[in-house]
């Protein structure tokens, strides 16, 4: 090695000036003597350094020197292999020793080490050479040589044995375990309160050691013990340092470092850490201390985590957590914000990153590797459509074709920057290794009614390349070749019973092949990577199934392949890189993946709510990544999947319907199999019943009985039948008819009452359920009879049809009708409720118009519009209820809106947002003046019991200013991200587990029950009565897929 002479000059000047060692002039002698002893060969490092360090051990005694040298290899050679510069105090606590040893020991060292006044500034050599000097391995005979590897090793070491000393659970004593790290609003002065400098470096750094010590990890050894302990305490730690999307990079380093032979157990724990980092990545990065709370509750049963943490998340108390068995092949769950309806998602070539666009333009690139939000960019110009997003070779840009409301350009994007690199379609503007890249601006538009044009931007003018005869088609569709030489379009012809697909020359516009599809709906299509291939779905029209089919692009001829079970809809189409698999993503939520020889369909993926949009294989295969209607983004490993079809073949049904009963004991569910009954307690299914997939389902108030109501075509009552919620068993209603029937519980679940539409006339039937027997059949109008009610106190029955309302006494049989305008009742209601003795009625339409009147007079005393707050805002109203002997009504929306209305004044008292959105019964309890909806309860603070004067409208708005509605207990946000207490977070959902509006919720106090239709789960949290350090008494899942009794 050699050293410039200026540095030899410096170091031998600051060697000079050091008095430690005696007086300049002897140490320049020093020096000098050296310089002559030294031969010509010697390298100039030696002649720099030796002088300097062998002042340490000169005139020492042997067994002094070698305590100088271990201390030297110990503090100067850990300090050369820092990750980053320390200070002395903070080397000092890593390595274990005392101030006064590291200045004794770098005393002597100030003409070749920075040693700064200040103790927080850190170490720094004064030049690298020194380091070089060092570690050469040909001085490995010099007493000041140091061993690299076992120098990194030693660093590990002492970085566990640090962590280990510091961290713990809620290193920051958080009281609130829901706030995000954001809202802490940490400085990093803030952070080294609590996260000493030495427990940073020992959290970001000791794996670094650890690999390059070369270590060979193994189950008895420092690293699993450690993690054994403290991995989620290095989590917490971790995510306060900002650096939770590190962990996975750190796992997989200590995965590569393992011993297979000797650190199995090790590596079994490795992968439970990789899963639950990357399943958890967002909410470790967002909400640390969910770490120990929500996280845990929905690891896998029967992962390591689940036996080693449980206790961590009890806190002593006598918790039980049940879950799914193992980890999903649904490895990263990623969410584009703010986005609106991702469309595209691609990966780049090198499979490290992972792009996503929207429908107005929007783009987002994260690490797929560990999830990371790396970019998010908006193009300036108004986008109608964006075409799947393509990087360039090295990953640095992106780039998509925006179609404008005038032209098509090509937009690129510096990723790392976030700066737009260039917005043009002259391809050579670009130059250099990015010749091909972006790839031509080519798009189709109608030229006249009867042709389509395939134009391409060139020189920043568009050029139609050809046409295509494309009379009355609908539903175009259209596919790129991976070397953009073809393009593949398909529709439909006017009736839709025909589909189309044409192959064409994107240079020329030339047709290569065409075919036609009678009695097929034309879907999405795809080419394989060596365009040799094209995969076309399509619908089959009469049977209402999916099609797949690959043709060759030469020919159109159809190979003989042949795909079963296909769903219908496949919405895209995928191949894999070395075109061995297929997969499809359909618009009911589920992702499978095929053979493309055989045809065989390996595993099936999702269940999910919202339709995928888009679906793309890493370049490497291993990864398939999904996105959805919903903004939700997902990573799939595929070869997992592929390997363990047999395993995970199961058979996945969506369920229908999903109802809790009121009491929160028992859980109804319908899928295509029919209805189960399943313990809220224990998650067991008690009992089945084969009904028709479709049916209505509907608990009495007791939760003692369930009405199974099942529907013709049109929604017509065709069947149904009365069960005991306990046994299943049907209740014995003597003389009753079966069919044409439609039914309501009384309010003290004594009485159920039907209506019965016959061919001359209609009934209302009231029974009596435990005696079975009948106790008035009321002979009415016929008509089309709905919003069948009791009163309050179950002495009267009501229902409405076509404007004729009647009102029966049950025990006398006495009937009341009024005949009121049609345009009252039987308009598109959504809602039509009574007041409880049935004196009152109102209604609400899909215009937000509100219509009240008095049952016995029909008089209309209310009709107006609800005084919305986003009149811009659709939303639909979901109930409208009367509360305090019928003075007010309350009319909620699914978003979360509360309206109330004094019927006394006709006056608005309450507008309100952002409250429970809505799921399930609404009710109201007037003695807690408690509005219950399915997602929690909200008080109605202040509200007035009794009826108020009339009074002018401004008067009384003043008078209710107090009437403040607040949620109160448990509940959901709105969001559905949380699981809430008095309006605060207090429970989190991870992204897999955030239900949507098409899920089941109900909350009752203190249990919350949330169910999943896509997925055919359902989650039982059981809290206790109030929030406290030990709040969770149960949480268990219950698999809709395997129940075990008998049916009936």
């Amino acid at each position: 090695m050699s050293v410039p002479l200026f540095i030899f000059a410096a170091t031998v000047c600051r060697f000079i000036g050091d008095h430690v060692y005696g007086h300049p002039d002897k140490l320049l002698n020093e020096v000098l003597d050296f310089e002559t002893k030294t031969q010509e060969s010697q390298p100039q490092l030696d002649k720099t350094y030796f002088p300097v360090v062998n002042q340490l051990i000169a005139g020492r005694s042997t067994k002094h020197q070698q305590q100088i040298l271990q201390r030297f290899r110990l503090v100067v050679g850990s300090m050369i292999l820092l990750a980053t510069p320390l200070s002395k105090q903070t080397l000092g606590r890593v390595l274990g020793m005392e101030d006064d040893e590291i200045d004794h020991l770098l005393a002597g060292l100030h003409s070749v080490i920075n040693i700064p006044s200040a103790p927080k500034s850190p170490l720094r050599l004064f030049h690298l050479s020194f380091r070089d000097f060092l570690l050469d391995l040909d001085k490995k005979n010099s007493p000041f040589w140091v061993d690299e590897t076992i120098a990194h090793a030693h660093l590990a070491s002492r970085s566990l044995i640090t962590l280990d000393k510091n961290l713990k659970r809620n290193i920051r004593s958080i009281t609130d375990w829901s706030k995000s790290r954001k809202d802490l609003n940490l400085e990093p002065a803030q952070i080294e309160s609590f996260i000493y400098p030495e427990v940073q470096y020992a959290c970001t750094y000791w794996v670094h050691h650890f690999d390059m010590a070369g270590a060979d990890l193994v189950d008895d050894g420092q690293v699993f013990a450690f993690m054994k302990i403290h991995f989620l305490h290095w989590l917490e730690a971790l995510s306060l340092l900002g650096q939770a999307h590190e962990c996975t990079l750190h796992i997989k380093t200590l995965q590569r470092i393992s011993s297979p032979v000797h650190g199995m157990e090790l590596l079994e724990f490795l992968h439970d850490a990789e899963y639950f980092t990357l399943a958890y990545t967002s909410a470790i990065d967002t909400f640390p201390l969910q770490i120990y709370w929500s996280l845990l509750a929905f690891t896998p049963i029967k992962s390591i985590f689940r036996k080693l943490y449980t206790s961590t998340m009890s806190e002593g108390t006598n918790i039980r957590i049940t879950g799914e068995s193992e980890w999903s092949y649904c490895v990263q769950t990623l969410k584009a914000t703010q986005a609106d309806r991702t469309q595209h998602v691609a990966f780049s070539q090198d499979s490290a990153l992972i792009a996503t666009t929207d429908s107005v333009g929007g783009i987002w690139v994260w690490n797929s590797v560990n999830g990371e939000l790396i970019r998010n960019v908006k193009p300036p110009d108004h986008v109608e459509n964006l075409a799947p997003p393509i990087f360039s070779p090295d990953s640095s840009l992106i780039c998509s074709t925006a179609l404008t409301w005038s032209h098509a350009t090509n937009q690129v994007w510096n990723i790392i920057m976030g700066e737009q690199f260039l917005s043009t379609s002259r391809l050579s503007s670009i130059g250099g290794d990015l010749r091909t890249f972006p790839p031509p601006a080519a798009y189709i538009e109608r030229q006249s009614e009867s042709t389509m044009g395939i134009w391409r931007v060139e020189q920043d003018s568009p050029k139609v390349v050809g046409l295509l005869k494309a009379r009355d088609s609908r539903d175009l569709k259209y596919a790129y070749s991976v070397d953009y030489k073809f393009i593949a379009i398909s529709g439909n012809d006017k009736s839709g019973h025909e589909a189309w697909t044409q192959i064409r020359n994107v240079n020329s516009g030339t047709l290569v092949s065409s075919w036609r599809q009678r009695s097929f709906r034309a879907g999405c299509l795809n080419f394989s990577h060596n365009s040799a291939l094209l995969a076309v779905c399509s619908l089959r029209v009469y049977r209402r199934t999916g099609h797949l089919a690959l043709y060759d692009v030469n020919t159109g001829e159809p190979l003989e392949t042949s795909f079963y079970g296909v769903p219908p809809y496949v919405c895209s189409v995928a191949f894999s890189h070395d075109s061995v698999l297929m997969a499809t993503g359909s618009l009911s939520g589920e992702i499978q993946l095929w053979r493309t020889k055989t045809g065989e369909c390996v595993q099936t993926l999702g269940g999910y709510s919202h339709g995928f949009t888009s679906i793309v294989f890493s370049h490497d295969s291993r990864l398939l990544a999904s996105a959805s209607e919903n903004n939700i983004i997902r990573l799939w490993r595929v070869a997992e999947a592929e390997k363990n079809n047999i395993r995970e073949q199961r058979l996945h049904k969506e369920t229908h319907t999903i109802t809790i009963s009121p009491d929160v004991k028992k859980i109804a569910t319908l899928d295509d199999a029919g209805l189960c009954m399943w313990s809220a307690d224990t998650g067991d299914c008690t009992w089945s019943y084969r009904c028709h997939p479709r049916a209505s389902l509907l608990f009495s108030p007791n939760s003692a009985f369930i009405l199974v109501q099942e529907t013709q075509e049109f929604g017509k009552i065709n069947k149904s039948g009365l069960l005991h919620t306990d046994t299943g068993d049907c209740v014995c209603l003597k003389g009753r008819a079966q069919k044409n029937l439609e039914g309501t519980f009384s309010h003290d679940s004594a009485l159920i009452a039907f209506t019965d539409v016959g061919s001359s006339a209609s009934y209302i039937s009231v029974w009596r359920i435990t005696a079975g027997n009948c106790v008035g059949r009321f002979k009415c109008p016929r008509a089309n009879w709905r919003n069948l009610s009791f009163s309050q106190d179950s002495k009267l029955v009501a229902a409405i049809g076509n404007g004729v309302l009647c009102t029966w006494d049950i025990a006398s049989g006495q009937c009341r009708q009024q005949t009121m305008p049609e345009s009252y009742v039987n308009g598109s209601y959504l809602s039509i409720t009574f007041s409880a003795n049935l004196d009152w009625a109102a209604g609400i339409n899909l215009y937000d118009e509100i219509r009240v009147w008095k049952c016995d007079t029909g008089t209309l005393v209310y009709d107006d519009y609800v005084p919305l707050l986003d009149p811009e805002t659709f939303d639909i109203n979901y109930a409208i209820i009367f509360v305090q002997n019928s003075n007010y009504i309350i009319v909620s929306y699914s978003t979360g809106l509360i309206y109330i209305l004094d019927l006394q004044t006709g006056t608005w008292l309450v507008r309100t947002r952002n409250l429970y959105p809505n799921h399930g019964a609404v009710s109201f309890q007037p003695e807690s003046s408690q509005l219950l909806v399915g997602t929690g309860v909200i008080e109605m603070v202040n509200l007035p019991p009794n009826p108020l004067p009339s009074a002018p409208s401004s008067s009384s708005e003043a008078l209710h200013k107090s009437i403040k509605p607040r949620r109160s207990g448990y509940g959901i946000s709105l969001d559905y991200s949380w699981i809430t207490w008095d309006d605060d977070n207090f429970f989190y959902l991870p992204l897999s587990y955030q239900p949507d509006e098409f899920d089941a919720i109900l909350v009752s106090g203190s249990v919350v029950i949330i169910g999943y239709k896509r997925l055919s789960k359902t989650v039982v949290f059981k809290f206790s009565s109030a929030r406290g350090s030990k709040p969770v008494a149960d949480i268990h899942f219950i698999d809709h897929c395997n129940p075990t009794p008998s049916s009936q």
